[in-house]
């Protein structure tokens, strides 16, 4: 089951913070930076990329989507869009928030377990974490998201796990996240 934030139907999606000694005691994770996307982030493997186009009131919204699959049902995906300036000074970062929060959790099947404020850098965002349903042949998993908006810019990072030690390897992968120049 591959599970991944791919933007909400009115724009965006992507992001967290800085990790300090690299990629740390798994060779297999790589550091992994997007100039386009101005970002850095920790993945268990070299990432697929694609770009979706979303339709709304606004206008058309492309998202870029960068997914690593990692062991198991493990499912890592940086997202971004950028939000058109009139749309987010119209609606407010917080609707935006909420917009990405319901789309991801529309695309997931999810249910939110919790949601908090955090800071990526000198950025603003939100924390979410929820459980996936079963499916047939398949465990529910658990989600870890970090929302931000750096500008006009959403990052929505999206950790999908198996349910044995997610917390640890969405911890890895979120806490790597970093926003480049």
């Amino acid at each position: 089951m591959q599970v991944h934030a791919s933007a909400f139907a009115f724009a965006l999606v992507l992001a967290s913070a800085p990790l300090a000694s690299g990629v740390g005691a798994d060779p297999a994770w790589q550091t992994f930076r997007s100039e386009p996307g101005r970002f850095s982030i920790a993945m268990p493997a070299k990432p697929v990329e694609t770009e979706t186009s979303q339709k709304s009131f606004i206008g058309t919204v492309a998202n870029h989507i960068f997914t690593a699959e990692g062991p198991g049902e493990d499912s890592f995906t940086v997202d971004y869009s950028d939000v058109p300036h009139f749309a987010l000074e119209f609606a407010g970062a917080d609707t935006i928030y909420e917009h990405a929060k319901g789309a991801l959790l529309k695309k997931t099947f999810g249910k939110a377990t919790s949601d908090r404020d955090v800071s990526v850098g000198s950025a603003k965002g939100k924390r979410l974490v929820y459980e996936t349903p079963d499916a047939p042949g398949h465990a529910g998993m658990r989600g870890h998201a970090v929302l931000v908006l750096v500008g006009t810019r959403l990052y929505v990072i999206d950790a999908v796990l198996e349910e044995s030690e997610a917390d640890a390897r969405a911890e890895r992968f979120l806490s790597s996240f970093e926003i480049t120049p």
